[in-house]
Parts: C-alpha cells; structure tokens; sequence
C-alpha cells in the first residue's frame, strides 16, 4: 500500500510540473519583416551582449529583402528585456539590430543600418 501512495505522489507531481507556466509556454511568435536592403539566410535572436549567437531562427527559410516570415521562437524568455537579432547574408555580411525590447513586440520591421521598428 506504501508503495502505491509513493507511486502515486510521484506520478501527481509529475503532472502537476508538467501544467507549469514554464512547460506551457510556447515561446514568442513574432512576424519578421525584412526592408534592409539585404537578403538575410540565417537569423539569431539572443539576449542583448551575449557573445554566443543563437541558433538560426529561419530554420530552413530565407528572409529575402522585402519579404516577411513568421516565427515562433522558442527560447524567448519574458524576463528579459533587451535582445541582439543578428543576420548572414548571403556574402557572410554581418547584420546587427541591437537592444530591442520585444516584451511587447509582435511585428519586427529590419531597416538598414541597425534600425528596427518593433508594433
């Protein structure tokens, strides 16, 4: 009987942490536009001065100049407040859009120059 409730315990605690707020969330969805001047192959968004990229949020997808693309990023995390979006064109060109705030951004505009435009 002892092993029962044991198990039991271990099994509600288990579906309990796995109803958490951090296990439920999705991760961000953002609309990215691209208006930069510049096709952009790979994509990181990562907490502002960090020295390590993130992975490439376009997965597969090119981000062509004038294009949008959605994406649902997964490793956003509300607490902080300021994050990097650094693209790779196609000729190895670094593209950076520093310190934006997107607690409440849905829509990402990248202009040329490091300008960004957050609704």
């Amino acid at each position: 009987m002892k092993t029962y409730c044991c198990f039991t315990l271990l099994l509600f605690t288990i579906i309990l942490a796995g109803f958490s707020p951090a296990a439920l969330a999705a991760g961000q969805e953002f609309t990215i536009i691209n208006v930069s001047s510049a096709d952009i192959y790979d994509l990181s968004i990562t907490p502002s001065g960090h020295a390590v990229r993130g992975p490439n949020a376009l997965k597969a997808q090119d981000l062509l100049h004038g294009q949008r693309v959605r994406l649902i990023f997964s490793n956003y995390d509300p607490a902080i407040a300021q994050w990097d979006v650094v693209g790779i064109t196609c000729c190895g060109e670094t593209l950076q859009w520093r310190q934006l705030n997107l607690q409440t951004a849905h829509t990402i505009t990248l202009h040329a120059g490091g300008l960004a435009e957050l609704n």
